[in-house]
């Protein structure tokens, strides 16, 4: 028997059949297909729920743990001093003491990153952040939801830094003082 004719064979056989087979088939589909549009639901409604919770925490100015000068060094070797502002789970980045969205350099998720201290010839505490599976580490969006869009380097006093790379090292020059 040939392909054609099996495929006959079957659609006959499935013509003849039972339709309340076919109807319990066609409501047992439904309630899948309801079941999916439920939990897609759900996904969402806790998507923006996490999303509104993680904004919030990055907009309400009394939850800082610290903010300080640090230096940070990227892909490059040079290092540039930067205002850090440290948050559950956030680190923000800033040129200056000012946080205002232009003077905004990145946010990196520390949930995603591990910390080791690097050794250090000079004085000050230096440690570093980086994506044990090396991805990235910086949030897409800044605290008053900036983005950066397609740029894919920003300056740290006329030195490009890739955005997209998966560590940073920090140097403490001093002791950081609670805010």
């Amino acid at each position: 028997m040939n392909l054609l004719q099996r495929i006959a064979n079957w659609a006959s056989d499935n013509r003849d059949g039972n339709l309340a087979d076919k109807s319990a088939v066609d409501a047992a589909k439904l309630n899948r297909k309801e079941s999916y549009k439920a939990q897609r639901k759900n996904y969402r409604r806790e998507k923006k729920r996490v999303a509104s919770e993680l904004m919030n925490s990055l907009q309400d100015p009394a939850v800082i743990v610290l903010a300080d000068w640090l230096k940070v060094r990227g892909t490059l070797k040079s290092w540039t001093k930067l205002w850090c502002v440290l948050k559950p789970g956030l680190l923000l980045i800033y040129k200056s003491q000012k946080t205002k969205s232009s003077h905004w350099v990145g946010t990196v998720m520390l949930t995603s990153c591990q910390v080791i201290e690097r050794p250090s010839k000079k004085d000050g505490f230096c440690f570093k952040l980086f994506h044990p599976l090396e991805q990235s580490i910086w949030a897409p969006r800044g605290p008053d939801k900036e983005t950066i869009g397609k740029r894919m380097f920003y300056h740290f006093k006329g030195s490009p830094v890739a955005r997209d790379n998966y560590k940073l090292v920090f140097r403490v020059f001093r002791l950081c003082l609670k805010v």
